[in-house]
Parts: structure tokens; sequence; C-alpha cells
């Protein structure tokens, strides 16, 4: 994800992930994707009032500046038009967005229009986004990574329990596997373990 004075990019993965954490009823204020782009950065805010999740990507050039939350059904409409390494463009013009591009390698290869405004502007994320804040102090729970096959591994196991709910244990030492345990009150229960890899970040902050 990145953004330059043309408007923000966001590709098919990164789309299909924050769509992902954003709310799944249609009348809710969280129903959609927050996108703000500062003096610095670009920013994506996704939640469903459970899980919440913050992307943050590049600044180039002179892009404008502002917050747009965009609908979730404009972004849906979005997503079936990438494939391969094409990008959404969302060439934000003040706080609306009625228009965006499909491009590849920065050509544009379709566009998509939109019968009404398809961005608001609000901080609806705001209670959110304070969760979203990584620890840096040297007393904080020390940090391991986990890797993405790992947790698809984990959801697999929460549809063979014919559950959402997983009870997480992180271990006390950085090289201990983390605990998972899944379907305490159901017929069958699910108990696994995943050695997680050496964090960089958990390096950084010993260091510090």
């Amino acid at each position: 994800m990145w953004v330059n004075e043309h408007g923000m990019a966001v590709n098919r993965s990164e789309l299909k992930a924050l769509l992902a954490f954003s709310s799944t009823e249609d009348s809710s204020e969280l129903y959609g994707v927050q996108f703000i782009v500062d003096d610095d950065q670009c920013y994506a805010y996704a939640s469903d009032g459970q899980k919440s999740v913050e992307a943050i990507g590049a600044l180039f050039g002179e892009p404008q500046r502002g917050e747009w939350f965009v609908d979730k059904e404009f972004l849906k409409a979005a997503i079936k038009l990438l494939s391969g390494k094409r990008q959404l463009r969302l060439p934000f013009a003040g706080a609306s967005l009625t228009e965006a591009r499909i491009e590849d390698d920065g050509i544009e290869v379709q566009s998509l229009s939109w019968p009404k405004d398809a961005a608001s502007a609000q901080a609806s994320l705001q209670d959110f986004k304070k969760h979203l804040s990584v620890p840096v102090s040297k007393n904080a729970a020390h940090c391991v990574t986990m890797g993405a096959p790992a947790m698809a591994v984990m959801g697999l196991l929460g549809k063979a329990a014919g559950t959402e709910s997983v009870d997480c244990y992180m271990p006390k030492k950085r090289h201990e596997p983390a605990i998972f345990r899944l379907g305490d009150d159901l017929e069958t229960t699910w108990t696994a373990c995943i050695l997680p890899w050496q964090s960089t970040a958990d390096d950084d902050a010993k260091a510090a």
C-alpha cells in the first residue's frame, strides 16, 4: 500500500485483509475501511468492534492529505476487478470518492464508477486505534513471531472444532511453543502448540 499525487494504491491481498477485519453489517458505521494520508505516511484501518487492523504504507511526492472512510460495497466491487499484480487506485478528490481505477504496472486498465459518494469523513475507528499500539516499554511482554501459515492452520482447527473461539497461551520464554486450545465446551477438545520464530521486534526491544 502506498500513496502519491494520483491517490492511494492497494493490491488485492491488502484489500482482502482489510475487508476481513471490517464489519459485516451494512448498517454499521464500521462497514468499510478508513484511509488516512498525513505528512509522512499513509494508513488504512478496519474493525468490526471485536478485531481491528492497521496498515501503514509509504508516501511519495505530494499527495492530498486527509481522511476518508470508504464504503465496503464499493471496495467489494473493486476487489472483483483485481487479479495478478493489478492495484486499486483511489483518487480521492476533496472529501469524496465516486470513481476508482484499476491499474497494471501503473497503467489504467479499467475504471469503477459508483452511483453515489463512496467516501465519507468520519472518525468512527478512533476507539479501536488505541489498541493497535505496539508496546515499547522494557517491562512489556516479550514478542514472538507466528508465521502466517501457522495462523492458517489454526483456522482449520477452528473449523474442525466447530468454533471460532481459540484460547491462546503465549510462552513464558521466547523459544518455547505457544499453546492453543479449542472446544473445551464441545464434544471434541483440541490442543495444539506452535513453535514461534525469533522476533526481530523483540531483539530491538532488548537492545533499547
